[in-house]
Formats: C-alpha cells, structure tokens, sequence
C-alpha cells in the first residue's frame, strides 16, 4: 500500500524485516503476536494509544493516508492480528517509547 507498495508482512514477518531495527525502532514480528500489549502509554506522546492509532502511524512512513480511525479496515486488520494471540496470556498495561 502506499506510495511504495508494502504490506505489513513486508516489516513484520521473520523473513523480511522483524525483529530488525528500521528508523530507530524494532519491528515486532506477527507470528509471536503483536496485539497483547495494547492499549499502550506512548511515554513519547504522554498518552495512551490503542491499535488503530499505531496502525496509523506504521502506515505515515509508507506515504498513505491515513483512515479514519473507526474505519472498517483497521477493524479488519485488528481481528485478523488478534488471531497470532489467541491463547497467549495478555500483557497490559504495555508501555512504549
């Protein structure tokens, strides 16, 4: 997607770009999950952010516009995410840079 043409497994799959460093920060890897640690305090930002907003944010550095954050896509993705975590004890609250 974008003005590049990626799609998330493009960073976040062990065979391409997870669990490098890319700008500063560590791609997670999906297949270990991504979605118990939300939602997350952005020491950052100074506030909390759940899912879509780093949905959001994972897509600005690919040239796309941003959805609106209730967009049926991001539900969409948040479900398909979730299934990496299913059975796996939760990690909330997470806290991240």
């Amino acid at each position: 997607m974008g003005e590049r043409n990626h799609a998330c497994a493009d960073c976040h799959t062990p065979d391409k770009g997870a669990s490098k460093f890319l700008g500063g920060r560590l791609l997670a890897d999906v297949s270990v999950g991504l979605t118990r640690h939300f939602p997350t305090w952005r020491t950052d930002r100074a506030e909390p952010w759940d899912m879509r907003k780093r949905f959001q944010w994972c897509m600005t550095p690919l040239g796309m516009n941003m959805l609106a954050a209730d967009s049926i896509e991001y539900a969409e993705l948040e479900l398909y995410l979730t299934q990496f975590d299913n059975g796996r004890p939760l990690n909330v609250p997470g806290i991240r840079h």
